[in-house]
């Protein structure tokens, strides 16, 4: 929250994320506003890097699931440093996070104290949803109270 009653919504998923202002506007209305975004640019072999788990020979001898789950703790990493960011830049309190579950479960392996005592996180797959219908969207609705205008 901030000092004028808005909420902060991060809603996100393997491709990136993106942060909302959350407030009633006239009439009572439910509004959100995207104030920033993030893509998620890694990708296997990214550069022609060769992948951390292959071998000497460059050829690769670990499970494609490893090197998911690996491409997924560096996403999370830089998802976490955006947050945080996040969280100076615009002088938030608190904040709402949506996440799917397996990303939202690697995600909370990186927040530090920090960081983790100022999100709300809950599972749901939402940052494919157009911003002018996440307001009204019942997980939103269900997690994310707006301040009455004063």
């Amino acid at each position: 929250m901030t000092k004028n009653g808005h909420r902060w919504v991060v809603a996100a998923d393997a491709n990136g994320a993106r942060l909302l202002e959350y407030s009633l506007v006239h009439g009572g209305r439910r509004h959100m506003d995207e104030r920033n975004a993030i893509e998620n640019h890694e990708e296997p072999h990214q550069h022609n890097r060769p992948s951390p788990l292959a071998g000497k020979d460059g050829h690769s001898y670990a499970s494609r699931g490893h090197e998911t789950e690996e491409m997924m703790r560096r996403y999370a990493r830089t998802l976490t440093d955006w947050l945080r960011q996040q969280v100076h830049m615009h002088h938030i309190e608190q904040l709402t996070l949506f996440a799917p579950p397996r990303l939202l479960g690697v995600l909370r392996q990186t927040w530090t104290n920090g960081l983790s005592g100022r999100i709300e996180s809950h599972e749901a797959d939402l940052n494919h949803i157009a911003v002018a219908e996440l307001a009204n969207h019942p997980a939103v609705c269900k997690h994310v109270k707006p301040v009455p205008l004063a």
